[in-house]
C-alpha cells in the first residue's frame, strides 16, 4: 500500500470526492478559504448589451438567488468554464460559446470585432479581460454581482499539494502560509497565474472543474 499523501484544498469538497481521495490513500483537509455575498442588483432596469460575458458561475448564483435570471434569456452569452452553461441549462438559457480562461474568451471578442459587450463579474475579477477589451475600444458595461470576501486560516501541518480554485483563494491562503516545495493543482489558468510568482511546481485540471482538480490529483500521485 501507498504510504498517505496530505493535502489541502482551499475549497470545502463532497463526501463523494473525500472517498474518492481516502480509496487512493490521500488525506485530504478542506476549507473554504473564501466565502462569497451576493450583491443587492437590481438589472430588471438596466439596458445591458446583446453580448454578455461570464466568468464565473457565482455571477449566474447571484442571479437565481435574486430571481433575475431571466435577464440573460435572448442575449448572446459567452462563458469560461464548463459549470456556467450546466448551471444556465436549468433555467432553459443557453451559452454560445465557453473558454478555458477570461483572456481567451476576450481574445475572441476581438477577434469577432464585437463593438460593446457586458461584463458580469466579483469585486476581485481578474483585470486581463476588461484591460484587453479597453486597449482595443470595445466598450465595457462592467456589473459587479457578487463579493468575494477572504476567509484565512491558519494551519500547522505540512502538505504534499495545495489545491486551488481561484486567484482569491490562493491571496488568502497567503495571508498566513508560504508556499515552498508543495505541489500545487490548480483547477485553470487564470488561478495558476496567481500561484506563479510563489511556485513552478504547478499542475492543470484538465476541465475546470472541482471535480477534474481531485482527479488530477489522484492521477498525480497515483504516478508519482
Amino acid at each position: 500500500m501507498q504510504p498517505s499523501v496530505s493535502i489541502l484544498s482551499t475549497k470545502k469538497i463532497s463526501t463523494s470526492l473525500q472517498e474518492s481521495l481516502r480509496a487512493s490513500q490521500i488525506q485530504c483537509t478542506d476549507k473554504d478559504f473564501i466565502s462569497i455575498d451576493f450583491n443587492a442588483v437590481d438589472l430588471k432596469n438596466v439596458d445591458l448589451h446583446e453580448t454578455i460575458l461570464i466568468t464565473s458561475k457565482n455571477v449566474v448564483k447571484s442571479l437565481i438567488q435574486s430571481d433575475q435570471i431571466s435577464i440573460l434569456k435572448n442575449k448572446t452569452i459567452y462563458g469560461v468554464g464548463s459549470s456556467i452553461p450546466e448551471l444556465l441549462a436549468d433555467h432553459h438559457i443557453s451559452v454560445k460559446q465557453t473558454f478555458n480562461n477570461a483572456l481567451a474568451l476576450g481574445k475572441f471578442i476581438v477577434v469577432q470585432r464585437i463593438s460593446a459587450v457586458t461584463f458580469l463579474c466579483g469585486n476581485k475579477s481578474r483585470p486581463e479581460l476588461p484591460e484587453l477589451l479597453d486597449q482595443n475600444n470595445i466598450e465595457i458595461q462592467k456589473i459587479e454581482l457578487y463579493t468575494t470576501v477572504l476567509t484565512p486560516h491558519q494551519l500547522e501541518a505540512n502538505f504534499d499539494a495545495l489545491l486551488f480554485f481561484c486567484p482569491s483563494a490562493v491571496e488568502s491562503y497567503l495571508t498566513h502560509h508560504s508556499i515552498t516545495n508543495e505541489k500545487i493543482i490548480c483547477i485553470g489558468q487564470t488561478t495558476a497565474s496567481a500561484v506563479r510568482p510563489y511556485s513552478q511546481n504547478i499542475i492543470l485540471a484538465d476541465h475546470h472543474k472541482v471535480s477534474s482538480v481531485i482527479h488530477k490529483t489522484i492521477e498525480l500521485f497515483q504516478t508519482s
